[in-house]
């Protein structure tokens, strides 16, 4: 199925998992959203004859606007688990913890269940995954909201391997509404 998201025609999977009812409503800063849509351009640019991008597709140059809210997994066992082969180091702080090299079933307590949830999702289903919802425990932030982007990424165009991952934060949204 196809949806529109951002202006643009793409297969992403929508969720807004907000756990308090009418008083909470899907806020992203312009930029925030700007920042999503564009990453989602770009996979689908690197997606040819509908086959799921490689890694190898992407440079480093490619990714420079989202630099610091990147993450990418490596796929363990078809989706059991996951590592992170890199964490961004934007998310790093603000969440107060890098877990690169780390596999996700080794921190659960700092990333809670539903990261893992997620990205299987994205493994079962080949197709991005947008995610907004409250955040796992996180010291000293209460009302902590994440926005996540995850994209599949597959050496053979069809057997997910990787995941890209772009998160920002409540936190980044309001940064980016009161520059310094």
């Amino acid at each position: 199925m196809r949806h529109t998201h951002f202006g643009v025609q793409s297969r992403v999977d929508l969720v807004y998992d907000f756990i308090m009812g009418d008083e909470n409503r899907r806020v992203l800063s312009t930029q925030v959203e700007a920042h999503l849509a564009a990453l989602t351009q770009l996979w689908e640019r690197k997606c040819r004859g509908g086959r799921i991008p490689a890694r190898s597709d992407f440079s480093i140059e490619d990714f420079r606007p989202w630099l610091g809210h990147l993450l990418i997994l490596d796929v363990i066992d078809n989706g059991s688990d996951f590592r992170y082969s890199l964490f961004g180091s934007v998310v790093a702080r603000v969440f107060q913890f890098d877990l690169t090299g780390r596999k996700i079933s080794e921190c659960i307590s700092n990333v809670g269940p539903l990261g893992l949830e997620e990205y299987r999702h994205v493994c079962k289903n080949g197709r991005p995954y947008l995610v907004s919802r409250f955040a796992h425990q996180v010291p000293g932030k209460n009302h902590f909201t994440i926005t996540k982007l995850a994209l599949p990424l597959s050496s053979d165009g069809v057997a997910v391997d990787k995941i890209l991952a772009a998160i920002y934060t409540n936190y980044d949204a309001v940064a980016a509404s009161h520059p310094s």
